[in-house]
């Protein structure tokens, strides 16, 4: 339970919004203050902690995929930036070159 509410603590407010939808879906009582949201978990049936954890392990697996997609995106654009790094100085030497030829 420490961890799956040390996880559900350090998602963004959109996914913890998730959760209490999860929570309202199964009747689950929760307390409200100025402090936030507060639930007893280990009053929680094994199925809302099977669900709850199930959303967990997907927004981490989603997480995992939009860091390999952003890695991915940046190795390309490094791919990108060094082939036209390469082009511009590969044509530029075979413009001296065919200056030079031209001039001796």
């Amino acid at each position: 339970l420490y961890a799956m509410r040390y996880n559900i603590q350090n998602m963004s407010k959109d996914h913890q919004v998730e959760i209490l939808r999860i929570l309202n879906k199964h009747n689950i009582t929760i307390n409200e203050n100025k402090y936030g949201i507060h639930i007893n978990m280990s009053e929680l049936s094994n199925e809302v902690l099977e669900s709850l954890q199930m959303y967990i392990e997907y927004v981490s697996k989603q997480e995992i995929e939009l860091n390999n997609l952003e890695k991915k995106q940046e190795n390309y654009i490094k791919l990108k930036t060094f082939k036209y790094f390469f082009l511009f100085h590969f044509t530029f030497f075979v413009l001296i070159n065919l200056l030079y030829s031209i001039f001796n």
